[in-house]
């Protein structure tokens, strides 16, 4: 039988860990959350380059997400020549299982409806992986009994149905934004069934099909196979080709200059954060000088102008939600109170997951 390449296998692992993890989690009754999945995940990476050849990752710091809405970013290929690598902006949600009947499980992504201001957060990914050249992705991270789990994969080796082991790898699947898109206009689509149902949910590791069927982006939430790209990763150990998703491709020096940008990004954030930090102080020790009773008026006031925000900010992302799944264009301007650290250019984006460059 034909060995598959390294790091498609090391990438199948990772499917296994995390499975593994939030089965044994509900077992022992143990809170296993989002970011202590990830920073492990991204841990096991790091620490075994043999296992994990050719990727370079960047972890998003917490105080970051709100402006870039990945939790990492992945970048496959190699510094050959001039160098070929390929990026991705994931951001990974953790499933709340229950039990519905006959011992099976059903669950949802509760956390997807996650507002930033004005906007989704699935709205900040797109925007950012527009700006920087990236396929914006959603990982979820799963453990969920079933009697049947076929109808769940879609990835070209054998049904889980046929091999048990391969159900382990549902734990670590990835889906385009356009479902992400979908499932926040109606709350019955946020569950597992209604997401790995869909086409485009698939195996994290079918990010590096051996057979040559990356799928991402896929044009309007359809699988496009076979997709035969041909971006070659030579630092696997018997040379045996790897193709890549349909993703623009980044010379190494093209990708150096992103990591500077977000080091960049990272000190105008700091400085952000620290005139709020500074602007909140001086609003505290103003407010501890009136007396008690105005103190609580004020208090009262700013929860329920807070309130108001945040439904404004609800029924504006809806609005945009809909307009994108209608194909409408929509103009996506940053927050007023934000323009000085406007990183992402103010123009008019059509949403899609179709980000294909020229190599």
């Amino acid at each position: 039988m034909k060995k598959m390449p390294t790091l498609f296998r090391s990438l199948g692992r990772l499917c296994d860990t995390a499975w593994n993890r939030l089965k044994y989690a509900k077992l022992y009754h143990l809170r296993h959350g989002e970011e202590t999945l990830t920073d492990s995940i991204l841990l096991k990476i790091l620490l075994n380059p043999k296992k994990f050849p050719g990727i370079r990752l960047e972890q998003t710091r917490l105080h970051d997400e709100p402006e870039i809405g990945s939790d990492w970013e992945w970048w496959f290929g190699n510094d050959h020549g001039r160098g070929r690598w390929k990026g991705y902006a994931i951001q990974a949600k953790k499933l709340s299982s229950y039990e519905v009947a006959n011992g099976e499980e059903n669950g949802s992504y509760s956390a997807l409806n996650h507002l930033v201001r004005n906007r989704y957060q699935y709205q900040v990914l797109a925007d950012y992986a527009a700006d920087e050249k990236m396929v914006p992705l959603y990982a979820f991270y799963n453990h969920i009994k079933k009697q049947k789990y076929g109808c769940y994969w879609h990835c070209c080796k054998k049904s889980p149905d046929k091999r048990k082991r391969n159900r382990r790898k549902l734990g670590f699947t990835i889906t385009p934004l356009a479902n992400v898109r979908d499932a926040l206009l109606s709350p019955v689509n946020k569950t597992f069934d209604a997401m790995h149902r869909r086409s485009g949910t698939l195996p994290v590791r079918c990010l590096l099909c051996p057979m040559g069927r990356g799928i991402y982006p896929a044009r309007a939430g359809q699988v496009t196979r076979p997709a035969h790209i041909g971006l070659q990763i030579d630092s696997d150990q018997k040379g045996r080709e790897m193709y890549l998703a349909n993703a623009p491709v980044h010379t190494s020096e093209e990708l150096d200059d992103h990591f500077k940008r977000l080091k960049e990004r990272r000190k105008k954030n700091a400085k952000l954060r620290e005139a709020k930090r500074r602007a909140e102080a001086k609003r505290r020790a103003e407010e501890k000088q009136m007396p008690a009773a105005e103190r609580r008026a004020v208090a009262a006031r700013r929860a329920e102008a807070k309130r108001q925000e945040r439904a404004e900010h609800l029924a504006e992302a809806k609005h945009r939600a809909e307009a994108e799944h209608r194909g409408e264009v929509v103009r996506r301007d940053r927050p007023s109170h934000d323009e000085e650290f406007a990183f992402i250019p103010k123009r008019i984006v059509k949403f899609h997951t179709d980000y294909e460059m020229p190599d």
